[in-house]
């Protein structure tokens, strides 16, 4: 897990738009896991290793997917997030645990891809956000050459990824982090 107030770096982020369909899709869940592990446990009212030991890789919320689920049931994001969190994960495991899968264009991997639908409501093309009194776009990104972006799987998941980790760059400190629950940002 990132320490408090940690960024993925900016290595990381070349890592993941560099290199292969899997090192893609593989970094991409570890930058998403660790953004949630990070969300959570500002939430969390428990500090120090018991905290740690939490999100330890063997422990209760050390998995992906039982983070994207505990960040749902908290309301850190909300239905359309969870399930393209859902998705990105599905992804993720068909690269990481199948060798016939190598390509974003894959049959099982492709329509995961297109199903990821925040972006096509979250994303706008390079200079044209929408106004910000949008009460519904609590986050906004401008991508350049998006129409082209959105039409290959790969980019889908690589913006889709990089939208989520945009949850963390407004998380309050912990000492604000507790006192409400939060409408879900995504």
């Amino acid at each position: 897990m990132l320490g408090h107030g940690s960024r993925v770096t900016s290595d990381a982020i070349k890592e993941f738009n560099t290199q292969s369909p899997r090192t893609t899709a593989v970094v991409g869940a570890a930058i998403l896991d660790d953004c949630l592990a990070r969300v959570i446990g500002l939430r969390l009212p428990i500090e120090g290793r018991t905290k740690d030991d939490l999100f330890k890789p063997a422990g209760p919320l050390g998995s992906l997917d039982t983070k994207v689920k505990l960040a749902y049931a908290m309301s850190i994001v909300s239905k359309p997030a969870f399930q393209d969190l859902t998705r990105l994960v599905e992804i993720r495991n068909k690269f990481a645990h199948r060798l016939d899968v190598s390509d974003f264009d894959h049959p099982e991997v492709k329509p995961l891809c297109f199903n990821l639908k925040l972006i096509e409501k979250h994303l706008f093309p390079y200079g044209k956000l929408p106004e910000e009194s949008d009460p519904e776009l609590l986050v906004r990104m401008s991508v350049e050459r998006l129409e082209d972006r959105l039409k290959i799987a790969r980019d889908r998941y690589f913006l889709s990824v990089m939208l989520m980790h945009s949850l963390e760059t407004d998380v309050p400190h912990p000492e604000n982090a507790r006192p409400r629950p939060p409408r879900p940002r995504l």
